[in-house]
């Protein structure tokens, strides 16, 4: 456990971590006033610092000879690394795409995301250049002050991710971010909270930054994300790529949209393979798309709107999607969904199961987020 504020775990570039824990005794990373007794599942927030775990993958956070054009990159100096956010002094980024930084298995983070300078607060758990050569399986944070997780750079695949209750956002994809996920279940507290997904290519020193590699494209399979409506469930920024397969996005309360855009850069994103998309994803919000005026919304709705199977409805009625959900649990509607089946290219290993249900939580017998997370921070109604 974490003693004061100040204290967090860094895992540096070259080390592994080996914390496996099982489903009936987990590995629990929290602060000193928990163990006491002292947190509040609702409220506390921010005890300790958290987990930080540097690599050596690529990441596109480059330094740069020239500062390119207005259509094309600069030129960046290799290797490519960089400081990593909360953590001064601390090194990231490699050219080992396999890189191993250990294993994570049955792993709660708690409370963490303490500023340990003014306006730099850890998230509870920072990947930075972390290779695909890393497990990381069944892994919740709860209620971290700033993002639950973070991908800065790097090709790490995750499966079993839970986030509740983070203050800021849940899933912030940086730097080139070039990993997996499925099974992600986000459900944020009410009134606590900024986007579900935060998805940046880079804010390159000297390129453009939807032309900077690698660039970001997560692909992200059998999600379910709960907002409190708080802000959008997808911020899209830099012209990011990445791949939504076979979820569901809900705002519970609120005023907000399911996406939002920044930069014309994010626009230009459809001129360029792969692009962002999402398929057999059912969303309901109060609006569907929201921009800052540099792309336009009929822009960034032809880049979404290709893909398949797709629903979408509005909480004040109308659409084709009225969520069904109980807690994060799939009801008639979501069982119904047709699913997509993820393209070979994205799962030549055979890390996506397959599966015939969209979201997180296929019904009520599906029970993998149950009796090794953090109890109350789930509802299941």
């Amino acid at each position: 456990f974490g003693e004061s504020g100040n204290d967090y775990l860094v895992v540096m570039r070259g080390s592994d971590i080996h914390a496996v824990g099982t489903s009936s005794a987990p590995i629990i990373m929290t602060g000193r006033q928990d163990i006491l007794g002292e947190a509040d599942i609702v409220n506390t927030r921010g005890l300790w610092g958290g987990l930080v775990i540097l690599g050596q993958a690529p990441i596109n956070k480059c330094s740069f000879t020239n500062a390119g054009t207005a259509t094309t990159a600069g030129t960046r100096i290799d290797p490519c690394e960089k400081e990593v956010e909360g953590s001064a002094g601390d090194t990231m980024g490699g050219e080992i795409s396999n890189d191993s930084s250990g294993a994570l298995k049955y792993v709660r983070v708690q409370y963490a995301g303490y500023e340990v300078f003014p306006g730099n607060e850890l998230n509870g758990i920072t990947f930075g250049g972390v290779g695909n050569g890393t497990v990381v399986d069944f892994i919740q944070v709860h209620n971290n002050q700033d993002d639950c997780v973070e991908f800065f750079g790097g090709t790490v695949d995750v499966k079993h991710l839970i986030c509740t209750g983070a203050g800021d956002d849940n899933l912030d994809i940086d730097w080139g971010y070039q990993g997996r996920m499925q099974y992600v279940l986000v459900q944020q507290s009410n009134g606590v909270g900024d986007h579900v997904v935060e998805s940046d290519n880079t804010n390159a020193d000297a390129a453009v930054a939807y032309l900077t590699e690698p660039r970001s494209n997560p692909i992200v399979a059998n999600f379910t994300f709960l907002s409190s409506g708080k802000d959008e469930i997808f911020k899209l920024k830099e012209g990011v790529s990445g791949q939504y397969y076979n979820g569901v996005a809900v705002v519970k309360d609120g005023s907000t949209n399911c996406i939002e855009t920044t930069f014309a850069e994010t626009a230009q994103d459809g001129a360029i393979t792969p692009h962002f998309s999402m398929n057999s994803v059912a969303m309901q919000c109060n609006g569907f798309i929201k921009t800052d005026g540099l792309a336009t919304v009929a822009q960034i709705e032809s880049i979404v709107r290709e893909g398949a199977n797709n629903l979408y409805g509005v909480n004040s009625g109308g659409g084709s999607y009225v969520n069904t959900l109980s807690g994060p649990v799939n009801g008639s509607v979501e069982t119904a969904a047709t699913v997509t089946v993820i393209p070979s290219g994205y799962n030549a290993d055979g890390f996506f199961d397959t599966t015939d249900y969209i979201g997180a939580v296929k019904g009520a017998t599906d029970t993998w987020y149950k009796n090794w997370t953090l109890s109350g921070t789930i509802d299941v109604q």
